[in-house]
Formats: C-alpha cells, structure tokens, sequence
C-alpha cells in the first residue's frame, strides 16, 4: 500500500500509452489488486475485464525506498487452471541492465507453480 503510487507513476511512464484503455490502466489494475475483495474492483476484473486472481510485486529500491521494477500475474476466466498471465513487468531505466527485471519475472514463475 505504502508504494502504490510510486508503481503507477513507473508504470505510467515505462507504458504511457496504457492509460487509453480500461483493461490496460496501471491505476485500475494495480489499485484493484490490493482491493480485489471491494465489490467495485471484482465486479471490474470479473465481469469487465474478465480476469481474476491478481497480483503485483515490486523491487524497492533500499537506499531511497523507490520503486524500481514491477511484474504481476493475473488469471483469465477462460482459462483460469491452465495459464497465469505475465503483465506490467518493468523496470525503471535508471536501473535496468542491473537483473531487476529477471529477477521479478523468477519471482513471479516461482509463484505461479
């Protein structure tokens, strides 16, 4: 909760053409994934979006407390026991080259098994 905002502001600027549509919104989506048991988020993921079981991490930055990097998984409906989905997985430019993006994407195959 404390870097909700630092990760949409990344996510913002690594994907700026994000914002134009509903199922793609950083705000939306990174927001509803803290929130997936309010009736508005779980009524946008399920019925709109059509996706459920959404989660986030990010890589923090220990020296300022910044968020660096950002990957998430998400189930479609449809396919819900077969497949996670990889989405939103950067890495802020001032540290990439650095292993934070492989890191996260391990991070997130690691959780999805």
């Amino acid at each position: 909760h404390k870097t909700l905002n630092q990760a949409i502001n990344l996510a913002n600027r690594v994907f700026p053409d994000q914002r134009k549509n509903l199922s793609e919104n950083a705000s939306i989506i990174l927001t509803g994934s803290l929130y997936q048991n309010n009736l508005l988020y779980k009524f946008i993921f399920r019925f709109i979006m059509k996706i459920t079981d959404v989660n986030y991490w990010i890589a923090v930055n220990e020296i300022d407390n910044k968020v660096i990097g950002i990957t998430g998984l998400y189930c479609d409906i449809q396919d819900r026991e077969k497949a996670y989905w990889l989405e939103y997985t950067c890495v802020d430019p001032d540290f990439r080259g650095q292993g934070i993006g492989g890191k996260l994407v391990d991070s997130a195959i690691e959780k999805a098994i």
